[in-house]
């Protein structure tokens, strides 16, 4: 992001925070809150329901099974 894109205030007030991985992490929680209802309409909620703590349980092993 382009220095002059960004507020000074904002980097004085908030120095250490990361501003682009905010901004795509933003993106990404709501793309993935869009992409989560258009699959329940479409897939069987129960299914969807599995694969959604398949997947966390699998992030959170994960996260502890990963080297510090």
């Amino acid at each position: 992001m382009p220095r002059r894109a960004r507020s000074s205030t904002t980097d004085r007030r908030y120095p250490m925070v990361r501003w682009l991985a905010v901004l795509i992490m933003g993106v990404s929680a709501v793309v993935g809150g869009i992409c989560g209802a258009w699959m329940l309409r479409r897939v069987n909620e129960r299914m969807l329901r599995l694969a959604i703590v398949a997947i966390a349980l699998a992030l959170t092993v994960g996260l502890f099974v990963r080297p510090v």
